[in-house]
């Protein structure tokens, strides 16, 4: 989640990002730097055979257990028009399933779901985009994931608000830079400023023509507010602690439970110097979410299934890629822009003007009148007639700002689309074979760093579970890819293959690790690779069909 560190001299700000469990880096690239750390050429070519076999069983196994998931997009995510025969029952039970299994798939992925102060972080921030959205929750059909969240009430205690609607995914962080003049932009954040100074001054006012709260606002508990003010020093001194080289393996792994990132935004460059860098080009920065996967279902999805007894109402899943931080509300679905600072300014200003303009006329008109001595005998219809042109005039200054209005939303909503279309990579069962490829992949690169790091220290000794994270996360820094790494289910996968051996019952940070050979490995490989079409128990997708008169 983004946090805050301290702003810099030029407007920026540094945040701290937890570090994410997705590697990055692909397959073929990750073999070529480990085999570059390997000199024996038959080592080499021994390894080779080990990931080779190691990467075709995860595959064989990952594609055998995804038969559910894969179900669950034939039924919810295909658009199914034969009527299933489903009853209302049939289909929370299969509702249940479904989310249930995607949830997990996307944790084995190594993708997080939205947590609330990042969701936070993104409403208070702006990037590019410059959009006041609204999510219009009433077109959101969410009484699917009001059941998978009582169900994971203590999994997904810290996820934010909106996922109660949309189920919000995202992995990896990477950067975007953008220059431009942005004036547009930034006079929009100054009267947005200028509006929020006012609206203090006017609180402060308020607050201070209230002389009977003084007695009850200068007894407030301050030692809670010492307390809390304390707590938010001591953790903002743990964030801006730098890394020390002397550290032991678990304080390491803590101070590099995150990475920094600068973000430079308007809002801090306005802040910084408001009217130096208005008409001077501004180079903007921010992290991006490298990759995101949204889950939701519409309303009108559910009416539509509603007119269709036993077909279950689709569900729509959606993949992004490099959405800022800042700007992430813009895949959310069944969005609303509203108006920005800006805008209003130049509504209030024709409304004002248009007033002025009405009021100058019926001004002179009623004083020329009053000279002549016409205006207390003249009878009502010619009053009307002589103010009919100036109705005329509010009419015609009201009927532009409605144009205007709309002409802005239309614009916006263009901007959005235009917006999305670049980012969208998939949709629907697209990613599903993406996310199941993804999950292959991560657990490949997971199981072939583990076991190539204790393949090469043991000689040197036991390794320990602190030892052999630390060892990859240093490797993986070298190849500039900032990771924490999942050393306990990348061991726990080799030690369940029979591939490496541990001192004690259960898996605990100082377990000793003792691996097989290099040969014996790849002997072993072969065994559960014959045990995987063998094993009678292993689970089958088409063993529904069959009956048990057949067995």
């Amino acid at each position: 989640m983004p946090k805050p560190v301290k702003a810099t001299k030029g407007g920026g700000r540094l945040l701290r990002m937890n570090m994410s469990h997705y590697i990055p880096l692909p397959l073929d690239s990750l073999m070529h730097a480990l085999l570059k750390e390997i000199p024996d050429e038959k080592d080499k070519l021994r390894f080779i055979d080990f990931a080779r076999r190691l990467h075709h069983l995860y595959r064989s196994r990952i594609t055998n257990q995804s038969w559910r998931l894969r179900k669950g997009f034939q039924l919810f995510a295909n658009n199914v028009t034969v009527d299933l025969g489903f009853t209302e029952e049939i289909v929370e039970a299969e509702e249940d399933s479904f989310i249930d299994n995607f949830h997990r798939t996307m944790m084995e992925a190594n993708f997080e779901l939205l947590s609330q102060d990042t969701y936070q972080d993104a409403l208070n921030s702006e990037y590019t985009l410059n959009l006041d959205l609204e999510l219009d929750t009433n077109a959101l059909d969410s009484s699917f994931l009001k059941r998978f969240f009582l169900h994971h009430e203590d999994e997904l205690g810290d996820a934010a608000d909106v996922t109660r609607h949309v189920l919000v995914y995202h992995r990896g962080y990477g950067l975007d830079k953008t220059k431009g003049l942005f004036i547009i932009e930034k006079v929009d954040v100054l009267f947005r400023n200028m509006f929020h100074v006012l609206w203090r001054g006017l609180q402060l006012l308020l607050l201070f023509l209230s002389v009977w709260k003084w007695p009850a606002i200068l007894r407030g508990d301050m030692e809670d507010d010492d307390a809390e003010t304390e707590a938010s020093l001591a953790a903002q001194t743990a964030d801006t602690m730098p890394f020390d080289p002397s550290l032991s393996v678990t304080e390491h792994s803590v101070a590099q439970s995150r990475q920094v990132i600068l973000r430079k935004s308007l809002e801090g460059l306005i802040a910084a110097a408001p009217f130096s860098t208005l008409f001077s080009v501004t180079q903007l920065q921010e992290p991006t979410f490298k990759e995101m996967v949204v889950l939701y279902r519409t309303a009108e999805q559910r009416d539509e299934a509603a007119q269709r007894p036993g077909i279950p109402p689709s569900i729509s899943v959606k993949s992004f890629k490099n959405i800022p931080v800042a700007d992430f509300e813009i895949v959310l679905p069944c969005q609303r822009p509203t108006t920005r600072a800006l805008d209003l300014v130049k509504v209030l200003a024709a409304v004002l003007v248009a007033l002025a303009t009405v009021a100058t006329k019926f001004w002179q008109f009623y004083e020329e009148e009053k000279e002549e001595n016409d205006w207390h005998t003249s009878t009502w219809q010619e009053r009307f007639s002589e103010i009919a042109p100036l109705l005329i005039i509010v009419g015609t200054y009201a009927s532009k700002i409605l144009v205007q209005i709309r002409t802005q939303q239309a614009t916006y909503q263009n901007l959005m689309t235009n917006y999305l279309y670049q980012r969208t990579t998939d949709s629907d069962d697209g990613v599903r074979a993406h996310l199941e490829d993804s999950t292959i992949l991560q657990e490949v690169k997971e199981s072939l760093l583990a076991f190539f790091f204790l393949w090469r220290c043991t000689p040197s000794g036991p390794v320990t579970l602190e030892d052999l994270d630390m060892h990859v996360e240093q490797f993986l820094l070298t190849i500039d890819n900032n990771v924490d790494f999942e050393v306990d289910d990348a061991v726990q996968k080799l030690v369940a293959d029979g591939i490496v051996n541990i001192n004690t019952e259960e898996l605990e940070p100082e377990s000793q690790l003792k691996n097989l050979s290099i040969s014996r490995a790849i002997t072993k490989l072969e065994q559960q690779w014959q045990v995987f079409f063998s094993n009678p128990n292993q689970e089958c997708p088409y063993c529904p069909f069959l009956k048990h008169d057949d067995l």
